[in-house]
């Protein structure tokens, strides 16, 4: 019985606490990017990935697949699946 007084007043003490952090700190502003969304134009890439295995080991990848960042030329988004890597390029 002492010890689910101790687990129920430990929790309510992190309720509080979480709650207090929360009210003192007030709300956060949401910020998408940091760089100046001053885009004229944007284009994606796609390029077959290189594989990774269980060991968390990367595939060196050979000339062909990589992928150079165009000058001039910014890395906004990336994303994909197993098949295919997408990159947005925009300036």
């Amino acid at each position: 019985m002492n010890q689910l007084k101790l687990v129920s007043l430990g929790a309510l003490v992190a309720l509080l606490s979480f709650a207090v952090g929360t009210f003192a700190s007030g709300p956060l502003p949401a910020t998408a990017q940091t760089q100046p969304t001053t885009y004229q134009e944007c284009f994606f890439g796609g390029q077959e990935p290189v594989d990774i295995d269980s060991s968390a080991t990367v595939e060196t990848p050979n000339q062909d697949r990589l992928i150079r960042v165009p000058s001039g030329w910014t890395v906004v988004s990336g994303g994909g699946n197993e098949d295919l890597g997408i990159i947005l390029f925009c300036r």
